[in-house]
């Protein structure tokens, strides 16, 4: 879903489906979709990995790590026997990557000017601090080599620009102190920084960092480290066809391989974190990756499942200090996309934090018959209380089953949510323990792995002997080359494609018509013989009206506490450079969030926290059974991702820009303001608004076409 200008991730997306077209969604398609979703760390790149039968101690791809390590997004195709392997990943634009260069280089020099630790400064400068963008997997730590023999290529290249972004911090640590004696004695009356307000202190820290980004020698650093990046890339993709933009910047690399191995050390660079090619890497810069080839689990008897996979970054830790967190955008814009949606989470630490966000928007949004649990290190479970193994997941399971304590600001909506996850069949939970080591076909941690795949109803491709798969590789044409590879390639996809949306237009032309067969042979016959009246079936505009009303105003809340513009939410202000942040990445990024802050998120969980409460507590229950429900719930759900965006982001892009040029004394009061103008003219707190009109008439819609309403009564 994108509004009319497209999300970046979005239009990446549209470009990796140009090139490698996953098969299309249907109720007829033999390939199920897969979308793992889950916290930071819980084990979905892991489980990944199992089911692209990848050998973790020959391949370490994807890459896995404690800390944040996919940060873009994934997609895997696992074809049958004998077929190429195909790569095409997608780059975040330049302005975003500079962005970040900024932020790096800009902490880094600020921290050496106040503390003088060089180590700490250098940490900061190689690490963004939300560690969404790790420098040093592409120019290297220079500290690593200064107690070594530097031999190789790599090794001299890291010391020669290491020794110059050393003079850069150096350098710019330098200025921020000149800087800073000037604004504290023209702007704040010769005080010293711990003297000025709260307010103030805000307004020096961005008078500093508007004047140091903007100079010219600043400036020239940051064209220094892009220019060691795109030095880095072109090595990095020499086996591969390369896209670049008018400004030489990658937007994107295609690549083709006979078998896993040449596969794997082509496509590694793109997503690795391996701390041996610190220096070589490109990852940092790859918004999405999809790749598609015969990748078989090795616990699944050479049988290659019709699956696709999607895995994109993790939920974070960060605890919402009132209810839960919002999901990101990002993460229910895939919903629609899927068959099946795996929630993995850790069994020792279940339901925590960003898992119970997920779970409760993939409930609001209608999707809950597509939910799949996954806890991994289910064997890691210990206590005295402890017995056996139906001890284990009774523990495990437990949150679920009181899912409604989850919610402290609104109960009865997680009492809603409880009693459909009480629901959910006990083979939709699957325990997986040891999945990070090698499963083959005589572990018994096969048996979760394959019960998934059962409860995602998937099909198989036909096995092969070994000595079957021998011949498939050996028969086939190695003498072309790579560049023949890519433009054959890239026909065949755009000729996949095209018949793609052939079958996709006749596919959804059948099942309008069993669509409207199946409402008309089952829905009113509920009535006994009678169609329905919307009083029939308790639809009640006003009361709908009125949810909508408070969810609207509940945003209007949180957000006039987090700007420190007074409101009765128990929220605290959100700090001057977290707002700022915000600002810039909509402003100059065409992001809709920043970390936590996510206003369209926000936006949207609301309203469909609304429409879920009124679908389930006063549409009559008996005639509404919760795949009913759920398929109105996710048509809602699409329109709101159509609709808030662009009233939050698109049509409100000149006051996004205003805001973010506002500089100097005042100017941290005058963009909360503009921002708070931007919510209020976006989504009025008003009854008879846009958008609450236009999901009034979009239930009472979906209600009327699955009862044939009569509107005679």
């Amino acid at each position: 879903m994108t509004d009319q200008h497209g999300t970046e991730s979005q239009l990446a997306w549209d470009i990796r489906e140009k090139f490698l077209p996953l098969p299309p969604k249907s109720p007829d398609s033999e390939y199920k979709r897969l979308f793992f979703v889950g916290k930071t760390g819980a084990g979905k790149t892991t489980l990944l990995r199992q089911f692209l039968g990848i050998n973790p101690t020959k391949h370490s791809f994807p890459p896995t790590s404690s800390s944040r390590t996919t940060v873009a997004d994934f997609e895997a195709i696992l074809t049958e026997f004998g077929s190429e392997y195909k790569c095409i990943a997608t780059f975040f634009k330049k302005d975003f990557i500079l962005g970040h260069i900024k932020d790096c280089l800009f902490d880094s020099a600020k921290s050496f000017s106040e503390k003088s630790d060089f180590d700490k400064a250098y940490d900061n400068f190689l690490e963004h601090k939300k560690q969404v963008f790790r420098l040093k997997y592409m120019i290297g730590d220079v500290r690593k080599l200064k107690n070594k023999n530097q031999s190789s290529h790599l090794d001299k290249i890291i010391l020669k620009n290491g020794i110059k972004y050393e003079k850069y911090i150096e350098t710019l640590s330098e200025n921020i102190r000149k800087k800073g004696s000037e604004v504290l004695k023209i702007l704040f009356d010769g005080k010293s920084y711990e003297d000025l307000s709260s307010e103030n202190k805000s307004e020096y820290n961005e008078y500093i960092f508007s004047d140091i980004v903007e100079s010219e020698y600043f400036v020239k650093c940051c064209d220094g480290i892009i220019d060691d990046i795109l030095n880095v890339f072109n090595e990095a993709t020499k086996h591969g066809k390369v896209e670049k933009d008018c400004t030489g910047w990658p937007k994107t690399f295609f690549c083709t391989a006979r078998n896993e191995d040449s596969f794997m050390e082509i496509v590694r660079k793109f997503c690795s974190n391996d701390a041996s090619e610190h220096g070589s890497l490109v990852s940092p810069i790859v918004n999405g990756m999809r790749i598609s080839g015969p990748f078989c689990p090795l616990w699944n008897q050479r049988a290659i499942p019709k699956i696709i996979i999607l895995d994109g970054q993790g939920v974070g830790h960060t605890v919402d200090r009132q209810n839960i967190l919002s999901t990101p955008t990002s993460i229910t814009d895939n919903f629609y996309k899927v068959d099946s949606i795996v929630l993995v989470d850790t069994a020792p630490q279940p339901m925590l934090d960003g898992t119970a966000s997920i779970l409760s928007s993939v409930i609001t949004h209608g999707y809950s018959e597509d939910l799949i649990f996954a806890f991994t290190k289910f064997d890691q479970i210990e206590g005295t209380d402890i017995v056996d193994e139906d001890d284990k997941k009774q523990r495990v399971t437990a949150p679920i089953r009181n899912f409604a304590a989850t919610y402290v600001d609104d109960k009865s909506l997680g009492i809603e949510a409880q009693d459909i996850l009480c629901n959910i069949p006990d083979r939709k939970f699957i325990f997986l323990s040891s999945i990070d080591k090698i499963v083959d076909n005589n572990n018994d941690q096969k048996i979760p792995l394959q019960n998934l795949l059962n409860v995602a109803e998937v099909s198989f491709f036909p096995r092969r002997a070994p000595e079957q798969l021998k011949n498939d590789i050996t028969n086939k044409d190695t003498n072309n080359t790579q560049t023949h590879h890519s433009k054959q390639i890239h026909n065949v996809s755009k000729s996949v494609h095209d018949k793609s949306k052939n079958e996709i237009k006749k596919n959804n032309q059948i099942n309008k018509q069993s669509q409207v067969k199946a409402k008309e042979n089952n829905t009113a016959l509920n009535f006994i013989g009678k169609y329905p009246t919307l009083v029939d079936l308790g639809f009640d505009k006003t009361k709908l009206s009125v949810g909508l009303l408070k969810a609207v105003k509940i945003f209007h809340e949180k957000w006039d506490a987090l700007l420190n513009h007074g409101s009765p939410s128990r929220e605290p202000a959100e700090h001057w450079t977290r707002i700022k942040a915000l600002n810039r990445r909509i402003s100059e990024y065409n992001l809709d969030s920043y970390d936590t802050l996510a206003p369209v998120a926000d936006i949207t969980r609301f309203v469909q926290d609304a429409i879920f409460k009124y679908t389930t507590q006063y549409l009559c229950g008996n005639k509404f059974d919760q795949k009913l429900k759920n398929e109105i719930l996710k048509k809602c759900s699409n329109r709101l991702a159509l609709s808030c965006r662009p009233k939050i982001i698109s049509t409100q892009r000149q006051r996004w820009d205003r805001a973010n040029n506002f500089s100097g004394k005042g100017s941290t009061r005058c963009r909360a303001d503009e921002i708070r103008e931007i919510y209020l003219n976006g989504v009025p707190p008003k009854n008879e608004s846009e958008l609450i009109s236009t999901i009034v008439k979009l239930i009472q819609n979906e209600i009327e076409k699955a009862f044939h309403v009569d509107h005679k009564k």
